[in-house]
């Protein structure tokens, strides 16, 4: 539903809070700027919960006979988005990674991998639809969660080739993330969606042609 949507929504904005202030003591009461720290534990913990919201918020159902055509649609376009990732992020950001612990080569895959899971819910949803009317406040969430996702790999990235926690242009894009969001959760607040649908609504129906893949 998606009061429980936004609620995984919230707790998701929690976590990256609770990041950001540990990312900020970092810098300014200990003047470190390491490139682990327990702040990655609620970073990668944001972006568990945006997926766990997006598969929340109620969608249109297909007909059995174009599940396959849903699947296919969704593996063309995580396979390009895989490309795409591997090549502009994981590829330099591995390349650049300097020597280090177990942790530090892991968090050089572990943000690809999770926006690459992300990208993949992101296109689930595009592709069935969503169920309720408000596509405003659907369209900015999914919007800021994509943002998002481009965000995270720049960040990697420039984290990689810098070794240290600091001020970039990726926060721009951050930025924008998070007014997308809101946006989005106000939306919601002032034209709130029913919390039932009814059985006409929840019928199966044809997939669209979409020029997503």
């Amino acid at each position: 539903s998606v009061p429980r949507a936004l609620r995984w929504l919230a707790w998701g904005g929690l976590a990256l809070f609770v990041g950001n202030c540990i990312t900020l003591f970092n810098l300014e009461a200990l003047g470190e700027k390491p490139p682990v720290s327990w702040a990655d534990v609620f970073y990668l913990t944001d972006l568990v919960l945006m997926m766990a919201a997006l598969l929340s918020f109620p969608l249109s159902r297909r007909i059995s006979l174009e599940r396959w055509k849903l699947g296919l649609d969704a593996a063309m376009v995580l396979m390009g988005g895989a490309v795409v990732i591997w090549f502009f992020a994981i590829r330099p950001a591995a390349a650049a990674a300097r020597p280090g612990g177990v942790i530090d080569q892991l968090l050089v895959f572990a943000y690809p991998l999770a926006g690459m899971l992300l990208l993949l819910a992101v296109t689930t949803v595009l592709l069935r639809g969503p169920l309720d009317a408000n596509r405003l406040a659907f369209g900015c969430i999914l919007g800021g969660i994509a943002v998002s996702i481009v965000a995270d790999l720049t960040f990697d990235l420039v984290l990689a080739q810098t070794g240290e926690r600091s001020a970039s242009w990726p926060d721009a894009v951050y930025l924008l993330s998070y007014l997308l969001l809101i946006a989005g959760a106000e939306q919601y607040r002032r034209h709130p969606v029913p919390r039932r649908w009814s059985a006409e609504d929840q019928a199966p129906r044809p997939q669209p042609l979409s020029p997503l893949p």
